[in-house]
């Protein structure tokens, strides 16, 4: 705090706490929380400082004395010595900086500061208290651990109601746990006090607030370059820069961005840590890893760098060592929820649901926000559905449209209710299906709730397999069409990336339109061309598009159309055996081991159909009763194994 009147000065460069620490570490020193005078003079002169001032307190009984001498580096010639007093600790935030940084300045020509610049207590806190859980608030925000900055900011706020840094913050807290409401809440507040901070910390604020309440992220960007051509060594700005542009795809000049941050530190943990993702979002998975890597030897016993390098191993396609790093993260904390959550997924690429569950059930114990823990419960209802778990289902949405409903998320009217209508179209409840989403768009326009354009496409998608599945191809060809529409314009051109997460779709849509208008030849025809399958994404709301529809079989479906056997096996089979190499990172699918298992009867293997049927069922064990294809399974397996005459066969290729 005693550089924050110097701050305001526009012909000072001031040197903060934080610098010196970074600067410590590029000396191969540790970071301390003492400096000593030798040291001091030797990082000011590596950082081309002029003027240090070095400060001594006494304290008896209540009072407080503090002296402050002002060196030349260069010369350590002494040039002031400045002196104050006062009663309580209050007293050094309250007049005793200010105090001395008037005296400093008197007579330093060098030092002058702003006329008419505001007390300390105006631009930073007038609370040490408030202040220090500040400063934890912020660690522990740069470590990914965000229920332990959330408190700490919280109370800095309880203590000062008008520490406009701490607001801001917080504000980047609730966003990672999709609390957008009060993020946005926060932003405000922090630009409501922005004038009593420092021009640094302000136009810091400023440019927050242009890219989440003006949704600006142009204007945001030119205010942090306004602000890192007065302050060069502001590495957050940097950071915060290279986020945005990387938002925008802008992936090369994010990574030159936040490549003066690490000039600036190299042992900037949390930009290390997002030099790796941009390099994954180019897909130089081995450069990320690299990063990664770094991050961890710089954070030794934090779980993030392990959950960064797991993602970037199953993107990678190396699933068994995702595991091991997600495993490794929730070692080092155990309500690591989006760790327990990539476990959770991963298990559901293998088939294995019961373990999936169990993950599901760990991330939501350790979840503590309502929007997180919705979305956590709602794939839980997916992971349900999956294994015919119907009822249980419908219940679990219920359950998290009621928590949801209650917070101020700007999508608590719709968020669970899209899923419904999903779930209820995999059930064949056609009609049921078609008002879920009908009251989806209606409740979206009567609330005035600007639908994200992937929902849209999805909703569309579903609106067109509806029709198609009730033999209304017209209808089907129109959502076809309307979804084709949705990619184009300013949202396509800006996210790219997001944009191809769902661009399956529409080609999804097209060839069941073409099976059901009995041209199969034509289907598998289309979908060779026009079906492309992309890497996973990203994010928890990402996997569950690239999800959707449940059933992504009409390749084998036409091929068994066309009597081809054969080829609908084949197909069957790399659906459920996918090459990690390649880009497939969907969930297995327990009804494919059914319908693989038909194709196998029909072609005389009947140890695989019988192993088939006895995966699917294994699966499906806690399924509701009166499953079509779970009793028929039942049934044709009890056949097989009654009958003398089975063919053996090679053994199965699938895995478990």
């Amino acid at each position: 705090d005693r550089i924050t009147s110097f701050e305001q000065s526009r012909q000072l460069q001031v040197m903060t706490w934080e610098r010196m620490n970074d600067l410590l570490v590029q000396l191969g020193r540790p970071r301390t929380d003492a400096i000593d005078k030798n040291l001091g003079f030797e990082l000011c002169e590596l950082d081309g400082i002029d003027v240090v001032v070095v400060g001594s307190y006494i304290k008896a009984g209540n009072s407080f004395a503090i002296e402050a001498k002002v060196l030349d580096v260069r010369t350590k010639e002494l040039l002031q010595t400045a002196n104050t007093k006062g009663n309580g600790v209050e007293s050094i935030l309250d007049s005793q900086i200010d105090e001395l940084s008037r005296n400093i300045t008197k007579n330093v020509s060098s030092l002058r500061t702003t006329e008419g610049a505001g007390p300390v207590t105006e631009i930073t806190t007038h609370s040490m208290e408030a202040y220090n859980y500040f400063l934890k608030g912020m660690e522990y925000w740069s470590r990914f651990l965000y229920r332990d900055a959330e408190l700490n900011l919280e109370r800095a706020i309880e203590i000062d109601s008008s520490f406009a840094s701490a607001y801001l913050y917080l504000a980047f807290v609730k966003t990672s746990l999709m609390e957008t409401a009060a993020s946005d809440s926060l932003i405000i507040k922090a630009m409501l006090h922005a004038d009593r901070t420092t021009e640094k910390n302000r136009l810091f604020i400023e440019a927050n607030y242009a890219r989440q309440t003006e949704k600006d992220t142009g204007k945001a960007i030119s205010i942090l370059q306004d602000l890192v051509r007065k302050y060069p060594k502001e590495k957050l700005a940097f950071l915060k820069m290279a986020t945005w542009m990387s938002d925008q795809e802008r992936y090369d000049d994010a990574i030159s961005v936040l490549e003066r941050a690490l000039i600036l530190d190299p042992d900037f943990a949390y930009a290390t840590n997002y030099m790796g993702y941009l390099h994954m979002y180019i897909e130089d998975y081995p450069g990320a890893l690299q990063y990664f890597r770094r991050y961890a030897a710089l954070t030794p016993g934090d779980p993030n760098p392990y959950d960064s390098m797991a993602e970037c191993l199953f993107m990678m396609g190396r699933i068994d060592e995702a595991m091991t790093g997600y495993r490794k993260a929730i070692e080092l904390e155990p309500d690591y929820f989006g760790s327990q959550m990539g476990l959770a997924y991963i298990y559901g690429m293998k088939g294995d649901y019961d373990s999936s569950i169990v993950w599901i059930n760990r991330a939501q114990e350790s979840t503590w926000t309502p929007a997180i823990k919705t979305v956590v419960m709602m794939w839980k209802a997916i992971v349900m559905h999956l294994q015919g778990r119907y009822v249980e289902a419908m219940e679990q949405e219920k359950t998290a449209y009621a928590l949801i409903k209650v917070t101020s998320y700007p999508n608590k009217e719709i968020i669970t209710k899209s899923y419904l209508a999903f779930f209820l179209y995999d059930e064949s409840r056609y009609g049921e299906a078609q008002e879920t989403l009908d009251y989806v768009w209606n409740k979206a326009r009567e609330l005035n709730i600007e639908m994200h354009p992937v929902r849209k496409i999805t909703m569309t998608m579903y609106r067109g397999l509806i029709a198609c599945a009730m033999g209304r191809l017209d209808m089907a060809r129109n959502a076809v069409e309307d979804m084709d529409k949705l990619f184009t314009g300013p949202w396509y051109e800006e996210n790219r990336t997001e944009a191809m997460e769902c661009r399956r779709m529409p080609a999804l849509l097209e060839g069941e339109v073409l099976l059901a208008e009995g041209r199969p030849a034509a289907a598998i025809a289309f979908m060779e061309t026009s079906d492309t399958m992309h890497i996973a994404p990203r994010s928890y709301s990402g996997l569950g598009v690239y999800n959707m529809p449940t059933c992504q079989d009409v390749v084998a479906r036409a091929y068994a159309a066309l009597g081809d056997n054969t080829a609908a096996i084949r197909e069957y089979e790399r659906m459920l055996s996918p090459d990690p190499s390649g880009p497939d990172r969907r969930l297995k699918i327990p009804v494919y081991h059914y319908r693989v298992a038909l194709l196998y009867e029909k072609e005389g293997q009947y140890d695989l159909a019988a192993s088939s049927y006895e995966r699917y069922l294994d699966l499906m064990k806690r399924a509701d009763e009166g499953i079509f294809e779970v009793e028929d399974a039942k049934k044709r397996l009890e056949k097989l194994r009654r009958s003398s005459s089975l063919i053996r066969t090679c053994p199965s290729t699938l895995s478990s």
